[in-house]
């Protein structure tokens, strides 16, 4: 996040942020195999990330009264977001029943609804399935309070408490079933950072500077 001073309560800002985005639905399976090495979620589709910026604005409602004091502030921003999302493959048990007894070869596919937890044997490479990443544009909104606490002028150290909303044209298919076109979810964040030219801080603060 970049942040540039209009006057002395008002700033407006520039933001970046990388996300892996999990469903509500999602729960580890347990282990029905020995050789299961890889922990999943049984019947997750796809691994979603979001990178999404945007301007935004910020309003200081209370200012520091001294280096011990706390700064309040607004913040709301908003912009594009892409979900990025690649399949999953799952290593599993591939049965054939012509043979006396049964016999099983190990192959890497993705989740079908037939497939069953005793055949699964873990969650493939992280890396297999690359080539078949998707990119889904959308809208995204986000809007908080800050608390702004650092004790030094040239460093910026803020406890962050919010909402976000991410929408997109269609239902991103994460698991099999119960998908959606849009995440709503609540934040904390801890921020840490450094005012890069500490004479171009706040127009008033400029005035005292130079009286």
């Amino acid at each position: 996040r970049y942040g540039k001073w209009i006057d002395d309560r008002n700033k407006n800002l520039y933001e970046i942020e990388f996300n892996y985005v999990k469903h509500p639905k999602e729960i580890k399976f347990p282990y029905y195999s020995y050789y299961t090495t890889n922990s999943y979620v049984y019947g997750k589709m796809n691994t979603m990330f979001t990178l999404r910026g945007g301007p935004g604005h910020q309003y200081e409602m209370y200012q520091k009264a001294d280096k011990g004091g706390i700064s309040i502030r607004t913040i709301v921003n908003g912009g594009l977001t892409l979900a990025l999302y690649k399949p999953i493959y799952y290593d599993i048990y591939v049965w054939d029943n012509s043979t006396n007894p049964p016999s099983a070869t190990r192959e890497s596919k993705k989740f079908t609804v037939d497939m069953q937890p005793s055949d699964i044997i873990g969650r493939a490479s992280f890396f297999k399935g690359m080539k078949e990443i998707k990119v889904l544009p959308g809208l995204y909104g986000k809007a908080g309070v800050s608390f702004e606490y650092s004790t030094i002028d040239q460093v910026i150290h803020a406890l962050e408490l919010g909402v976000t909303l991410e929408v997109f044209p269609k239902d991103i298919p994460i698991m099999y079933s119960q998908n959606k076109f849009y995440f709503f979810a609540f934040f904390i964040s801890y921020r840490f950072g450094k005012i890069i030219n500490p004479l171009m801080s706040k127009p008033d603060d400029q005035d005292l500077q130079t009286k």
